[in-house]
């Protein structure tokens, strides 16, 4: 059986462009980012250190994100649920979450590898599916072919639990992480409480860029069931759009947390209000001790 497509073997210049000039970008964000984590972070416990696993992969790869994304959650979790103690893992179990999630991406790469066929099976499917483009494939110095096979069935499978398995860790450790500081504000410091929900934004934040992976796979995975024609044209926009990936979470996560975002714009908050305190102090001492000085005058 064979189909008609608009296949263009060349690849367009502005791609070419587009590509490179990306890659320097977001390398230079993502490596500004990772240095902003390890040394701009304060006192921040070893969250930042999950924070720059997460950041590290979203500059690298793409398939450990959301593993690196449920682990950030899951240990903010575990900082918050100290407080009350109402939702906190004890140290085996939370070892073992946080493996788990690790250990996803792995098993979706061995069934995509799975799911792959041999090269001669590739060449004989391009024969049945794309008579008119045989040629132009034995051109190509590499392609990978795939086909609808088990494999394939069940790593998509494997990806669709996975993506909604995330979604709902990242739902329910949220509700119960702000109901925690919801309900025990009056029993932690503003600045903590402050903290904690600044953080909790910020990863939140972080979650909604993860729709520029999510959305074009999507939209890539709907063009190859309906067998679009100019699907070829699609595709280089979507890989635009996934290359905005790493750029946008980098710069997210620096923009929604205040240390981070202070460092940037070369503002320190706390010295300011640091200062204006020590100044409302010591008009209130002048303050005072005239006061005194009048009322011993007064006496006397």
């Amino acid at each position: 059986m064979s189909f008609s497509y608009s296949v263009d073997f060349g690849t367009p210049e502005w791609f070419k462009l587009y590509y490179h000039g990306i890659s320097v970008v977001s390398t230079i964000i993502s490596f500004f980012s990772m240095y902003v984590i390890l040394f701009q972070s304060g006192k921040m416990d070893g969250y930042r250190y999950y924070l720059f696993y997460m950041q590290t992969y979203t500059a690298f790869t793409i398939c450990l994100v959301a593993s690196a994304l449920n682990s950030c959650f899951v240990r903010k979790h575990q900082a918050i649920s100290k407080i009350s103690s109402k939702y906190l893992l004890d140290d085996i179990p939370y070892i073992i979450v946080i493996a788990l999630l690790n250990f996803y991406p792995f098993v979706a790469a061995t069934l995509l590898y799975l799911s792959m066929l041999t090269k001669e099976n590739q060449v004989i499917l391009v024969k049945e599916v794309y008579p008119n483009l045989v040629q132009n494939f034995k051109n190509l110095p590499n392609y990978v072919v795939f086909d609808s096979n088990f494999w394939a069935i069940v790593f998509f499978a494997f990806i669709f639990f996975g993506c909604t398995y995330t979604l709902i860790l990242i739902v329910t450790t949220t509700y119960q992480m702000f109901k925690i500081l919801e309900d025990n504000r009056k029993h932690i410091s503003s600045s903590n409480y402050a903290k904690h929900r600044a953080t909790l934004r910020s990863l939140l934040a972080q979650f909604a860029t993860c729709f520029l992976i999510v959305g074009p796979a999507s939209i890539f995975s709907f063009l190859v069931v309906i067998r679009y024609e100019h699907s070829q044209v699609a595709t280089h926009w979507i890989i635009v759009a996934l290359t905005l990936h790493s750029s946008a979470n980098a710069i997210v996560m620096i923009i929604t947390y205040p240390p981070y975002r202070s460092f940037v714009t070369l503002w320190r908050p706390n010295r300011s209000f640091h200062f204006s305190t020590v100044h409302r102090s010591s008009e209130m001492n002048t303050r005072m001790n005239t006061e005194r000085s009048f009322a011993v005058t007064v006496t006397s």
